[in-house]
């Protein structure tokens, strides 16, 4: 009987040892799942496939609202995908910019440097301003009603270059806004340049 009873106690804490390993292992899958939904959406990105990208990227974020690096990515694809959606995908460079200041500037994608990060956010937050306004030079909108977005381009330039100030990137949208700007004066002039 006593040796039921040894029997009985090792084989339920092989069962017990059963389920809880398999509750780990399920437990790891999702969590390597939900990994891999950010590394699968920055490589759709990476490849331009934004609507596929941005599907797997929307996805991500259910389950990770706060993932700075998700919200970039996605801002992306509201550039460049089908549709060009301006305010969203400035609001998710806001939206990537603020979450990374408050995670204390911890860096979200791999392949950048945290302070790189922090740059590319406020510059293609001003890229984003920059197609604006180029679709819409031209199209009847006055020029001096296109001046306030001309603002919010320098500012963001402005705050990249607090970050990294001799940034090859920094000094070429230095030099778009310069284009821009000449485009706008000659707009004005009623020479059209582009």
């Amino acid at each position: 009987m006593h040796n039921r009873s040894n029997q009985f106690r090792f084989s339920a804490g092989i069962r017990w040892a059963t389920l809880l390993v398999a509750a780990m292992s399920v437990t790891g899958c999702e969590h390597a799942e939900e990994i891999d939904l950010l590394k699968q959406g920055e490589a759709l990105c990476l490849d331009q496939q934004w609507e596929e990208a941005q599907a797997v990227l929307k996805k991500h974020l259910l389950i990770y609202p706060d993932d700075a690096g998700a919200h970039y990515y996605l801002g992306r694809c509201n550039v460049y995908g089908a549709l060009f959606w301006p305010e969203v995908a400035r609001g998710e460079y806001e939206t990537a910019l603020q979450l990374f200041l408050a995670n204390g500037k911890e860096n979200p994608i791999e392949r950048f440097n945290a302070k790189y990060f922090e740059m590319i956010c406020h510059l293609h937050s001003a890229e984003v301003l920059v197609k604006l306004v180029y679709s819409l030079n031209g199209s009847g909108v006055q020029v001096s009603n296109l001046r306030g977005m001309i603002d919010k381009i320098e500012s963001s330039i402005e705050e990249a270059r607090k970050v990294i100030p001799d940034h090859p990137d920094v000094q070429t949208y230095d030099g778009i806004l310069k284009e821009l700007e000449a485009a706008l004066v000659h707009e004005a002039n009623g020479i059209r340049t582009r």
